[in-house]
């Protein structure tokens, strides 16, 4: 743990902080924070938001290679027993301890993979070497495009240009 940054280490302190007096809020806490730091991996790899369920950018992550197995049963291990806590409330209670360690593994896996994160194309998951690509030189997905009103870039999923509203 000590190897991890500041802010890691910060949510741990109060993840740890709960183990023993609110078990299962610590559950949750410790999923949420996973929870967040993967969506945000999968913006960075992606360039697109994640699938609303989180399952989905995991498994997406193993079918990409992007995450090792381990860390994706991991993920989904500590996704579910979130859920049954904030459900279910105490029964995940004889876990938390495990939940809380299963999250220093999946934040350590995040920050070793922060430097070496690549831009991905979304359709078929191949490295975009330059960001300034518009489209994926494998597949041909577009990437990026030029509002028609303002003439700014916009990512090519983007229904709205965010510049100045118009539809796209």
């Amino acid at each position: 743990m000590a190897s991890l940054d500041e802010e890691y280490r910060k949510a741990l302190r109060s993840i740890r902080s709960l183990l023993t007096r609110e078990p299962e809020l610590a559950v949750i806490k410790a999923g949420k924070t996973v929870e967040q730091e993967l969506a945000e991996l999968y913006e960075r790899s992606f360039g697109r938001v994640p699938p609303k369920a989180i399952s989905g950018a995991i498994q997406e992550f193993s079918d990409t290679g992007i995450m090792p197995t381990r860390i994706a049963a991991a993920a989904h291990w500590l996704r579910n027993l979130r859920n049954d806590s904030a459900h279910r409330g105490r029964e995940a209670v004889q876990y938390a301890e495990t939940a809380y360690n299963v999250t220093v593994d999946i934040l350590e896996w995040l920050q070793r993979e922060r430097p070496l994160q690549l831009l991905r194309c979304t359709r078929c998951a191949r490295e975009i070497e330059d960001a300034n690509w518009i489209a994926c030189p494998f597949c041909g997905q577009l990437r990026r495009r030029d509002c028609h009103e303002c003439g700014k870039r916009i990512q090519a999923s983007w229904k709205a240009c965010p510049h100045c509203g118009h539809s796209v």
